[in-house]
């Protein structure tokens, strides 16, 4: 009250008088405290916040009062500094939300480290062609893997062969002292060559893979369990397995004269003449003694599947693959294998900063 007294005094006009004081009892010839104010009729709200203006009536009087002890307390409160909460520890590293980019945006960031490169090499030591297959048939100790998928596995198997991957097998170690036998379809035997050696690496005493697959086995006139598909069917290649098998340095690959287009996208091949068992069996004889998985001829289509069954029957225990396609596929083929190569030497795409 003195507070608001010291303001009374400051904003008593001129030329008026206090009548009353607030909270104080009425006196005979005093007016009661409701109507303290000025003679002149102002009261002290309107005289220090509005000099000048005239609140007549005490009920007024009261409202402005009230006004003025309220804005006096909003005053005090707002002056007060009050400490920021802190911030939990788990927003410490987070940056604030921007829709401008910084400099340090700007700069590349480094990319994960690829995952190391399998490096194993096929073991073409444990290739084995059919005759010494039908030998370890008989042994109790041997155990057929026919890593083809599924479908295939129902169509036609081997008698006894299990549908296992390389993979599921050396996830089994109580198999490790058993002769296991890898048979596939005849293609893409590289990663079965690899698979052996990872299986011996893994602890396997004797891991082999049939040379050639199901189709040797099958020229070799063996038998199977279901109805086989055409051995001279299975032996063709599309062109993204031509691609896989003539980036095996292992397999041999011939080009007959009729098929020169492929020759500039087949470096490491070497052409014939032409598409006889004669030429083959020279153009293996002038190999050598380099190692040879299977031999892969690009043919025409007009040299027949059926010249072919017996090209391969000529060069037993060697698996034959063949590919008949178009010079097109193939290059449509390569177009878009670097394609994805290039995909993958930019990496994932960034977005841009504020987006």
């Amino acid at each position: 009250m003195e507070t608001l007294g010291t303001l009374s005094k400051m904003s008593r006009p001129a030329g008026c008088t206090i009548v009353g004081v607030p909270c104080e009892p009425a006196r005979p010839g005093n007016a009661p405290p409701a109507s303290f104010g000025y003679a002149c009729g102002g009261s002290p709200a309107t005289g220090f916040f509005f000099p000048g203006m005239r609140m007549p009536g005490a009920k007024k009087r009261a409202q402005a009062i009230v006004l003025a002890m309220g804005f006096w307390a909003t005053c005090t409160a707002l002056a007060q500094t009050t400490p920021a909460t802190p911030l939990p520890p788990a927003f410490n590293n987070i940056q604030p939300a921007a829709s401008e980019c910084l400099r340090k945006d700007a700069a590349p960031t480094a990319m994960p480290k690829p995952a190391k490169e399998d490096t194993v090499r096929p073991d073409l030591a444990c290739a084995i062609v059919p005759a010494g297959f039908s030998g370890l048939l008989k042994r109790p100790d041997t155990l057929m893997a026919d890593v083809r998928p599924a479908a295939d596995y129902a169509a036609f198997h081997i008698n006894g062969a299990m549908n296992l991957t390389a993979s599921e097998l050396r996830s089994k170690p109580y198999l490790r002292n058993k002769t296991v036998v890898l048979i596939g379809n005849g293609q893409a035997e590289r990663e079965l060559y690899a698979d052996c050696a990872r299986l011996k690496a893994s602890g396997f005493k004797k891991p082999k893979v049939l040379r050639g697959g199901l189709p040797v086995w099958l020229a070799s006139g063996q038998a199977v369990l279901g109805r086989a598909s055409d051995p001279a069917r299975i032996g063709l290649l599309g062109p993204g397995e031509l691609w896989a098998e003539a980036r095996f340095d292992a397999n041999l690959v011939l080009v007959s004269a009729n098929r020169q287009d492929l020759l500039p996208e087949l470096p490491s091949a070497t052409a014939i003449p032409d598409v006889s068992l004669a030429t083959l069996q020279t153009a293996i004889k002038q190999r050598g003694k380099k190692p040879l998985a299977a031999v892969v001829l690009v043919a025409s289509a007009a040299d027949g599947t059926a010249s072919l069954a017996n090209l391969r029957q000529g060069i037993q225990p060697i698996p034959l693959l063949a590919y008949t396609g178009t010079a097109e596929a193939y290059t449509r083929q390569l177009a878009q294998q670097n394609a994805v190569w290039a995909a993958q030497a930019r990496g994932p795409k960034k977005p841009r900063c504020g987006s």
